[in-house]
């Protein structure tokens, strides 16, 4: 329950806009050459470890890259900004489970993408994670925007 009650809280107040503002906030050092940034929180609730297989950015750069490795009922961000006039940021991350509880779920695929496009509504899905979890996303407004990635086993 305590693993959850993070994620219930980072995505309510995501819901109330206030994780925007602490993606505005964190990228305010650098939003002097930012007009767009990316803040996405993974909350992982599956009872495995993540082990980083890919991180990629379709358009921006990275603030801060994606952890290595995140522990089970671990809640982590990353944050990824635009770098050129008239651009955004979009990225994708994806993760292989390992030391898994139950050992039935190592080695499989969790994923998180987002777009911060320069112009139009921001975007963000889990699509290809394995369906032996799932997901809840919940994604934030405004050039400064964040996203909450909840990952979980079925009840």
């Amino acid at each position: 329950m305590r693993r959850l009650g993070s994620a219930v809280i980072a995505t309510g107040l995501l819901s109330a806009g206030l994780i925007a503002s602490a993606a505005g906030a964190s990228a305010s050092a650098g939003s002097a050459r930012s007009f767009i940034s990316f803040e996405v929180f993974l909350s992982n609730n599956t009872g495995c470890g993540l082990k980083l297989v890919t991180a990629r950015l379709d358009h921006g750069e990275w603030s801060r890259q994606p952890p290595e490795r995140i522990k089970s009922g671990r809640l982590v961000s990353w944050e990824s900004e635009s770098n050129g006039v008239g651009t955004g940021t979009e990225g994708e991350a994806d993760y292989i489970t390992e030391n898994c509880d139950p050992a039935s779920n190592n080695t499989k695929r969790i994923h998180a993408h987002w777009d911060n496009p320069f112009s139009g509504g921001n975007s963000g899905d889990a699509a290809g994670t394995d369906p032996a979890f799932r997901t809840n996303v919940v994604i934030g407004g405004g050039n400064h925007a964040g996203g909450q990635f909840t990952y979980f086993l079925p009840e």
